[in-house]
This record gives structure tokens, C-alpha cells and sequence, in this order.
């Protein structure tokens, strides 16, 4: 069932113990929180729609369609050849994650990979508890004694 393979893709970039671990470019670990506040979740929402926006931007402007794994290299480096791009994905790093670096950039600090890394479960999140919360409730509602008319 296709709703069945997102939610397992998405549980995928969630880690189940709300902690992500990436490397610096010393080969340091830092363990980061993938658990936020509302408030802190919804900022980093917006600097990943901002950073989606370009990256779509971005996609439409080249005239090469992905059809292999070449093209898709090929089409990654010119994103993050666009100077924006880089810098938004070091904005929302910085807004997830405001003491992971201290003066330092993220991407000074951290391979792109790694940073990238670090947001996906942030993205993913609210995503793979609404399913979650979706899932159980439907479940609820087909054994329950008055959903089922008895």
C-alpha cells in the first residue's frame, strides 16, 4: 500500500530516540535534539520551505531531466553552486540548532551531508506523528462497537 511505504520511508528519517548523531569536519560527533519546541519547529519549518522554494527554483531553471544517476549528481552540484542554496541550508541548521556551533558556520564546521542529515528528522516529524495519530485512529474507529453500527 502506498500509504503504508511513506510512512515507512518517513519513520526512516526519524530516529527512535529523538537524537541524531552526525560528524564534523574533524571527525568529532555531536549528538544532536531532533525534538523541538513548537515554536523553534515552526522557524525551522519556514527556513526549509524557503530552502525547498529555491532548490524547486533551482530544478526548473536547468534543462537536463534527472534520468540517471549522473544527472542527479549533475543537478545536486549545480544547486549547491547556487550560492543560496548553501546558505539556507545553513540557516535552518542554525535555527534547529543554535549552540551546535557557536561562531562558527555549519558549513565550516559540518560536510553538507551532515548537516542535511541533522534536518531531515525535523522535517519528517510532524509528518510520521500525524500518520502515526491517523493510523491509530482508524484502527480505533473499526473496532469500535459504534463504528461499526452495533
Amino acid at each position: 500500500m502506498a500509504d503504508d511505504s511513506l510512512t515507512d520511508l518517513l519513520s526512516r528519517l526519524v530516529p527512535p530516540d529523538d537524537h541524531v548523531t552526525i560528524r564534523d569536519v574533524s571527525g568529532a560527533t555531536v549528538r544532536l535534539d531532533t525534538r523541538l519546541s513548537g515554536r523553534r519547529q515552526i522557524l525551522v519549518a519556514r527556513s526549509i520551505e524557503r530552502l525547498t522554494r529555491r532548490i524547486a527554483v533551482a530544478s526548473i531553471v536547468g534543462d537536463k531531466a534527472i534520468k540517471s544517476a549522473e544527472t542527479a549528481i549533475d543537478k545536486i552540484v549545480s544547486m549547491l553552486g547556487d550560492n543560496e542554496v548553501p546558505e539556507l541550508v545553513a540557516d535552518a541548521f542554525r535555527t534547529a540548532y543554535p549552540d551546535a556551533c557557536g561562531d562558527t558556520d555549519p558549513l565550516d564546521r559540518f560536510p553538507i551531508e551532515e548537516v542535511v542529515a541533522a534536518l531531515a528528522p525535523l522535517a519528517a516529524r510532524p509528518f510520521v506523528r500525524l500518520l502515526a495519530l491517523v493510523a491509530n485512529d482508524a484502527d480505533g474507529r473499526s473496532k469500535s462497537p459504534t463504528a461499526s453500527g452495533g
